[in-house]
């Protein structure tokens, strides 16, 4: 299965990272934006038939009042056979 999942971010003290489970099984441990505009990234995973939790975890949460505010936007997830 190729999973789309179009992302953006605003950069604190880098670019913004994000962990990718489905189905409980880690797809991706840490994966970093290349680009802070929404940007589709493409990952592939096996999986099992039959409905599968997508899971992302937003790994860099920083924020420092009037320097910087690191934030992670999905746009979208989508997924193909």
């Amino acid at each position: 299965v190729k999973f789309l999942i179009e992302a953006s971010g605003d950069e604190g003290k880098g670019k913004a990272k994000f962990r990718l489970s489905v189905g409980g099984k880690e797809i991706e441990k840490e994966f970093t934006l290349t680009q802070n505009e929404a940007k589709a990234y493409e990952f592939k995973a096996d999986l099992k038939k039959g409905k599968q939790k997508i899971e992302i975890e937003f790994l860099n949460d920083d924020y420092k009042e009037g320097e910087y505010d690191c934030n992670l936007y999905i746009h979208s997830v989508k997924y193909e056979k």
